[in-house]
Parts: C-alpha cells; structure tokens; sequence
C-alpha cells in the first residue's frame, strides 16, 4: 500500500497529539493522587483520570496496557509520599 508524505505527517501529527494527551492524563493522575494522599476531595479527580485510562477513546489512540501506566503512576505516587514521610520525621 502506498501512503503519501502528506498522509505520513497526518498520521505522525495524530500520533504526537495522542501521546500529549496521555503524558498529560498521566501527570494529571500523579497530581491527583498525590493530593487525595492528604486530602480526600480529590478521589474524584483521580477517578475521573482513570476512567479515561479505561475508555475506549484512549484504546483508540494507543496499544499500551492501561492497567500497567495506572499501576506504575500508583507506585511512584507511593514511593514519593513516602519519601516526603520519611522526609518529615527526620526532620523532628
């Protein structure tokens, strides 16, 4: 099949903007989760993001397990409230 230039950067401009939109809902859901750490009005932003992660837009623009980015943004947000923890009670 032959695909023209024009076709080619269409679809390369398509697949940077699906990609800046997950970047984005990944560091939303960071954010969120760092914030519901402390304060619970926040579960309903960080569920909103993970709804996004589930839906059936963000499996039109990507191949990428869901259920792996959720999991490894959770672990990075533990692994920072930890070290903040950690951070404080050295501090006393």
């Amino acid at each position: 099949m032959y695909i023209s230039v024009q076709e080619s950067q269409h679809s390369d401009r398509y697949h940077c903007l699906a990609n800046a939109i997950i970047v984005q809902a990944a560091k939303d859901y960071e954010m969120a989760l760092i914030a519901e750490a402390y304060q619970r009005s926040y579960q309903v932003r960080s569920a909103e993001v993970e709804r996004f992660f589930k839906s059936s837009w963000y499996r039109l623009m990507t191949d990428l397990d869901e259920d792996i980015i959720i999991e490894k943004i959770r672990a990075k947000v533990k692994k920072k409230i930890m070290k903040k923890q950690k951070t404080k009670v050295s501090e006393i």
